[in-house]
């Protein structure tokens, strides 16, 4: 498939970090989607910023965490955990961006938890807006970072759908109460955000935003509502619902990595059962989803599609599938991954070496923008044909 070399078109050095002793060291998985601003349809792009600590004291780890409250913080702060290397880190854990601690207490609820894993930076989105898909202005105030208690490790890796007009921005946090979970938020034009699930009659005082999916990560809605797999409407014919593609979070040794998708009919509670629609080929290796899906044709058949990633001996790399976009846990083609790591520009080593991974996809009359996050350190662009792909996944 010709597809352009990707492009280097976010880096660390073009944000600010959030403190004097924090740096940033990765500004990557972006999600993407149109929008229209200033009466000119634009791209819109969400990415992941990435900080830790400068310096740690002799002897210590310092952990950071955004500062949360129960009833949500309105200015994004970062504190630290003080992590005593000897005496509180589990031996042989100690890496370059994680470490599992024997127990930590967290600060807005007094709670222990024991055995826990920790990242060693913290990740906020910036918002940014573009008319060439390649230059964009991320002077932008956003008003979306971690100040609940789900988020007090982070927000990571958004992607943006659109639905019915408005748009939905899927995120995922470390959380070490509820493991990793996927959050959801609505906006119409991301300047007013709103956290789901919102409480019934629209009562403040009952708004307790939390995780839509537990333990899985990555969760990418369609765009459209598809056929239930079970349930009928009164007529018989399958009820519509809303689908999304889903990952788990945690993989055993007897159980390949999969994606799979699950159904809802209020965005809020999904189930299905789900159905798996792609595994990774042995235990050793792991997949996901990738980016937002877009519609298409696919050998006669109406789809969805996009890209998602394969992890195999450390190295991320990226293919294309399709699903029948009434029924999608058809998979109606599937490429091998082609898309590898290291083909930018920058010969430097980045924060996690060997990592391509898709996030956003924007599609403009034939013209494909293709991002994704370049060894958890940068973001790029790769420009294709629409028209190519799906030729592409035709021959698959």
């Amino acid at each position: 498939m010709k597809i352009s070399k990707p492009k280097i078109i976010v880096r660390p050095k073009d944000f600010t970090p959030t403190r004097q002793d924090m740096e940033i060291v990765g500004t990557f998985n972006m999600g993407a989607s149109t929008i229209v601003k200033d009466g000119i349809e634009q791209i819109v792009g969400m990415v992941r910023v990435a900080e830790s600590p400068i310096e740690e004291p002799r002897g210590k780890v310092l952990v950071p965490y955004a500062k949360v409250s129960p009833r949500g913080n309105p200015t994004y702060e970062i504190d630290f955990f003080q992590i005593d290397k000897r005496k509180e880190i589990i031996p042989g854990t100690l890496g370059k961006k994680e470490l599992k601690v024997k127990k930590i207490t967290l600060p807005w609820n007094n709670e222990t938890i024991e055995n826990v894993w920790l990242h060693r930076h913290i990740s906020h989105p910036k918002l940014g807006f573009s008319r060439d898909g390649i230059n964009f202005d991320w002077s932008e105030n956003f008003s979306y970072f971690p100040s609940w208690p789900h988020e007090a490790f982070g927000i990571e890796d958004n992607r943006i759908i659109k639905l019915n007009g408005n748009y939905i921005f899927t995120s995922t946090s470390p959380d070490v109460d509820q493991s990793v979970g996927t959050s959801f938020v609505k906006t119409e034009d991301f300047k007013k955000i709103v956290r789901l699930p919102l409480p019934a009659n629209n009562e403040r005082q009952k708004y307790t935003p939390r995780f839509i999916f537990v333990s899985e990560k990555n969760a990418i809605p369609l765009p459209k509502r598809v056929n239930h797999p079970y349930m009928k409407d009164p007529l018989g014919e399958p009820a519509q619902c809303w689908a999304s593609l889903t990952r788990d979070n945690a993989y055993q040794e007897n159980s390949p990595a999969r994606i799979n998708v699950e159904f809802s009919f209020d965005l809020l509670h999904w189930g299905g059962p789900p159905h798996t629609l792609m595994r990774a080929s042995n235990t050793k290796d792991t997949l996901g989803g990738g980016t937002n899906l877009e519609e298409g044709v696919v050998n006669g058949t109406n789809v969805f599609w996009g890209f998602y990633h394969y992890v195999s001996r450390g190295v991320y790399r990226a293919g294309l599938f399709a699903i029948d976009s009434k029924n999608p846990w058809n998979l109606v083609a599937r490429t091998e991954p082609f898309l590898k790591p290291n083909q930018h520009e920058y010969r430097k080593k980045g924060y996690l070496p060997n990592v391509f991974y898709p996030t956003g996809l924007v599609i403009i009359n034939d013209t494909a923008f293709l991002y994704g996050g370049q060894q958890d350190n940068w973001t790029s662009v790769q420009e294709f044909k629409k028209s190519t792909a799906i030729a592409f996944l035709e021959t698959a």
